[in-house]
């Protein structure tokens, strides 16, 4: 049995002596040239591409496609106005962001529902809902009057 640098066997041990015949010793030496040492099997992986290769020589596996079907919505300032953006993506998306001043929700149609809540200012509103899918990130801008 190999272990770590040094061989060990099965063979009964005592009083520091092995009770080896001949042709069993022999058959140890030619196993232990076989068995190359660690630094031997170190220096293989480094010369080989294995150890070389890294992410970034990889292709790009994870590839995501996000599009919105809207990239600007407009309210009037009385609320409770709803509109719907088509969102499109090979992959799971999720809501990142959005303003106090809207409610938004996602449907089961890969949809997000936005509602307008009353604009009680006599200052337009502007902001931005993000949706995102693996580190890619779409916005819409919002408009309430």
């Amino acid at each position: 049995m190999y272990c770590g640098d040094k061989l060990s066997t099965s063979v009964e041990c005592y009083n520091k002596r092995t009770n080896i015949i001949g042709d069993f010793k022999k058959l140890i030496s030619e196993i232990k040239k076989m068995i190359p040492e660690w630094s031997s099997i170190v220096d293989l992986c480094k010369k080989s591409e294995a150890l070389n290769d890294s992410l970034s020589s990889l292709p790009n596996t994870i590839c995501t496609t996000i599009s919105l079907s809207d990239k600007f919505l407009s309210f009037k300032s009385k609320g409770g106005e709803y509109k719907k953006v088509k969102i499109t993506c090979n992959r799971d998306w999720e809501l990142l962001a959005f303003p106090k001043w809207v409610i938004v929700s996602r449907n089961n149609y890969d949809e997000i529902v936005v509602e307008s809540t009353k604009n009680n200012t006599s200052q337009k509103r502007i902001g931005e809902i993000e949706v995102g899918c693996l580190g890619e990130v779409k916005k819409i801008t919002i408009l309430q009057k």
